[in-house]
């Protein structure tokens, strides 16, 4: 799993607990990615997976990188998630333009 902008880490959080207690298999075995440009944020997203995730944190299998996407240069080889929640929710989802009474893009 590969998440962009993961803030303090919500969404990683309430998910690998839904895999921990009904798929342990799963659990052990998943990866997790963050990519997350606020230093504050990031830290907040590393402390809340140190506690509530240490098996995984401590077996390397959660990696936390603090810079931009566009910068991330980690290659992924097998097949992955991508999550962008804040990105989607971050993008002009509201507004709609109209030319020549026609919706444009």
């Amino acid at each position: 799993m590969l998440e962009i902008g993961p803030g303090t880490g919500t969404f990683a959080d309430s998910m690998l607990d839904f895999y921990k207690n009904y798929n342990l298999d799963l659990y052990r075995d998943c990866e997790y990615v963050f990519v997350e440009i606020s230093p504050q944020l990031a830290e907040k997203c590393e402390e809340t997976m140190r506690q509530n995730h240490k098996q995984l944190f401590d077996a390397g299998k959660i990696k936390i990188y603090n810079g931009s996407f566009f910068e991330f240069q980690k290659k992924i080889n097998t097949h992955c998630f991508v999550v962008g929640l804040e990105i989607l929710d971050n993008m002009p989802h509201d507004r709609l333009h109209i030319k020549d009474g026609k919706i444009a893009e």
